[in-house]
């Protein structure tokens, strides 16, 4: 029993670890497929953690799930190019999201890799 206990720790920190991403361009990407999704406590996660704490939380959220809905009403997301590059411990990255009913937005995105070597979403 305790090594199947150990044996599902382990899988849930690997799959925990994944959704941070292991670049800036990867953690752009698991951000806007979550926001996408609808999962907001999954774009929350990649936030960098100091925007997720001073009581911020709850305003991010609500804008969040606001983007997620008008994602949805443009059909959603149909393809993302992110372009952009990293540089040492911060990135910036231009996102063109092509929408299901024909719409396009461009977005810029600002990643900073933190003590931990996890990357996150700023500002």
């Amino acid at each position: 029993m305790r090594n199947l206990t150990l044996l599902i720790l382990c899988i849930t920190a690997l799959a925990l670890s994944a959704c941070m991403g292991s670049t800036g361009k990867s953690t752009v990407e698991s951000f806007i497929s979550a926001v996408n999704a609808g999962e907001i406590n999954k774009a929350m996660e990649l936030l960098t953690p100091e925007l997720r704490q001073n009581g911020r939380s709850e305003i991010l959220r609500n804008a969040l799930e606001s983007t997620a809905g008008k994602m949805k009403a443009k059909g959603g997301i149909k393809s993302t190019e992110v372009n952009g590059s990293d540089t040492g411990d911060i990135g910036e990255y231009k996102v063109v999201s092509n929408y299901h009913k024909g719409n396009t937005d461009t977005d810029t995105f600002k990643v900073r890799k933190n003590l931990d070597g996890k990357w996150y979403l700023t500002f």
